[in-house]
Parts: structure tokens; sequence; C-alpha cells
């Protein structure tokens, strides 16, 4: 059968549109390192790589909770290691105190000093976290924790759980429990061993007061050490997350990225058959044309 020459120039610009767009296509692989950006070009593997990107942002959600738990946890365990030292201190003080040969006068400045200290719990107890609340108010983080008037003291927070999602469906609690009660109860016990070196009433400071301040140093190590656990917890997990979501970047850049050394020499085969499709095209429109001389 004969073919025309109207047929044959056809099938000849085929296939140098054919060349063309595999040598654009190719081009643009080279000029973004994938093998394919829109979901149509390849759509089982759009289909794994957005899975995967879905799955991969949830677990960079993730990894910020994780590093704001970290953060609140890392200030708490901070500051309880603060007041440990601050009950110490006022230990150390009580022990002076205590003493038969303690004179009116070191008892006044011992009571002075324990009134710094009770300063120092307070701004302690009110600590801000990096966004500006306060860390131990609970939920209600825009309220002071602790406030004082005259003698007493007073816990303006509600104590309410300020959870974290550390894993899918798993939240933890990273404000300190009962955060109100070990702050008020350590101040008060300050201020019964002041009014006690005020008074010189040595038996009630080592009878009393010393046992006190040892009692709450005990729960301020044993939240600490609660805290620490917490602190653990969430270190390993985000090294699990960030294990996976490293895992899901190889997955998708083994699916979506080119290999380039590859798409450059596919690349320079491409360009040469568009180069030869356009001279046999040529050649075979100059053919054509001697038909008619």
């Amino acid at each position: 059968m004969r073919i025309s020459t109207s047929q044959m120039y056809q099938s000849h610009l085929g296939r140098i549109q054919e060349s063309q767009t595999q040598m654009f296509a190719l081009q643009r692989q080279v000029m973004t390192g994938k093998r394919f950006e829109r979901m149509s070009e390849d759509p089982v593997a759009g289909q794994r790589v957005l899975s995967a990107q879905g799955l991969q942002r949830r677990l960079e959600q993730t990894d910020r909770n994780l590093r704001h738990a970290d953060e609140y946890l890392g200030l708490t365990e901070t500051t309880l290691g603060q007041i440990s030292d601050l009950t110490q201190e006022a230990k150390t003080l009580a022990i002076q105190g205590a003493s038969a040969a303690a004179q009116p006068e070191s008892l006044q400045a011992l009571a002075t000093q324990i009134g710094e200290i009770q300063k120092r719990l307070v701004d302690l107890g009110n600590t801000r976290t990096t966004t500006g609340g306060y860390l131990m108010s609970g939920q209600d983080t825009g309220t002071r924790a602790f406030t004082v008037s005259g003698t007493g003291i007073t816990y303006n927070g509600d104590d309410l759980p300020v959870n974290v999602e550390i894993r899918p469906g798993e939240t933890m609690r990273v404000n300190l429990p009962q955060a109100g009660p070990l702050v008020t109860d350590l101040y008060n016990r300050l201020e019964n061993l002041k009014s006690n070196l005020l008074a010189g009433r040595t038996q009630d400071i080592s009878g009393t007061d010393l046992v006190e301040l040892e009692d709450s140093r005990s729960q301020v190590n044993a939240a600490r050490g609660s805290i620490g656990t917490l602190m653990q917890t969430v270190a390993n997990q985000k090294e699990q997350t960030q294990r996976r979501i490293d895992d899901l970047t190889t997955r998708i850049s083994e699916v979506q990225d080119v290999d380039l050394a590859e798409a450059m020499t596919n690349l320079q085969l491409a360009q040469t058959a568009y180069q030869a499709a356009l001279t046999v095209t040529a050649r075979a429109s100059q053919l054509s044309l001697m038909d008619y001389l």
C-alpha cells in the first residue's frame, strides 16, 4: 500500500513531537531532581509519596510536641532543683539557730536570711515559661501562681494538667502536680522557722522546724525525680520519632527523586533522538518536494 506524502509527513511530525515531549520531561527531571511532580505522571508512586508525606507531617507535629514537653519538663526540673537548694540553705540556718549559744542579734540576722529565702521561693514558684505563662499555674498560665499578703501565701493556679501528645493517642502531663501545696507548705514552714528564730525558741527549731524542712526537701526531691523520669521518656520518644521521620524521608526520596546521572544520560539520548527526528523530517520534506519537480 502506497503511503501518501501527507501521511508520511504526519508520521514524521508525530515522532518529532514525541521526542520533544520526552526531552522536555527529562529536562524537568534534571532541573527539579524529581521523577514526577504531578500525580498524573505516576499515580501509583504519587499515592505512595502522598501517604508517606501525610504520616511524616503527623510525626513532625509529634516531634514539636515532644520538644515542647522537654522544654516544660526541663524548666520544672531546674526550678525544683533550685527550690531544693533553698530548702537545704534554710536547714543550715536552722541548725545555727538551734544552738543554745545563739544570741538574739544572731537569731535576728538568721530570721532576716530566712525571709530572703521566702522571697526567692516565691520568685521560683512564679517562674515563667518561654511563652510567658506561669510554670506552676496549671492550665491557668496567665495567672500569677503565688502571691504573698502579710505572713501568708496564696496559690492562684488551678492545678489542672497541661497535657502534650507524645505519640498518636497518648498524652503526658508535663506540669507539676500539686505544685501549690508543695510551695505553700514550704513557705509556711519557713515562716514558722522565722518566728521561732525571732522568739528564740531553739527547742522548736530543733524539734519541729528542722524535721519539717527535711520533709519538704524530700517532697521536692521526689517531685524532681518524677519529672526526671518523664524527661527520659520524652527523650526516648524523641529519638524514635526522629528515626521514623528520617526513614520516611528516605522512602519518599527513593520513590520521588531521580537518579541524576541516569537522567542526564537519558536526556542526552533524548536530545539525540529529537535532532535525528528533525533531520529525517527535513530530508523527507526535500524528497517530497522533488516529486513535484
